[in-house]
């Protein structure tokens, strides 16, 4: 709760004219007009109403910005719904590459991976992974 004041006195004193409603720190699951995400790091910021729409728009509306299992920055505009809930305990960030046909084992750039690594897939945008040798993946938490 102090950290919240904290912020919003520094949005208050930098003349920023939007300041969240709510402020969540992940890992938390996002359901946001129907559609389920996992925010896996940093903070997730609510505005109400979303910013975008504020001065033009006399409906309730929502706007949740995350960063997303996949390293995605997301910004979900014009909401009119939303939960944010704790995540599971084994909540992990995506590994959709890592699988047991992907027997990569070195780098793009040609270095050999070593055995317990956290592999970006991407940009570190399309996941990533602990490599384990050829084939064998496994998650990389969310930090808690």
């Amino acid at each position: 709760m102090i950290l919240f004041i904290v912020v919003a006195l520094a949005f208050l004193l930098c003349g920023c004219q939007y300041i969240p409603e709510h402020l969540h720190f992940a890992p938390k699951t996002v359901e946001a007009d129907g559609q389920v995400y996992l925010a896996c790091e940093g903070a997730i910021w609510i505005y109400s109403p979303s910013r975008d729409i504020a001065s033009s728009s006399s409906s309730k509306s929502y706007e949740v910005v995350f960063t997303d299992d996949y390293g995605h920055s997301r910004d979900l505009k014009d909401l009119s719904s939303y939960t944010v809930s704790d995540a599971a305990d084994d909540a992990h960030y995506a590994m959709s590459p890592a699988t047991v046909d992907n027997t990569t084992t070195a780098y793009s750039d040609g270095t050999p991976m070593k055995p317990g690594a956290i592999v970006l897939f991407g940009k570190g945008d399309a996941g990533r992974a602990i490599w384990n040798g050829p084939g064998k993946w496994s998650p990389v938490p969310c930090p808690k």
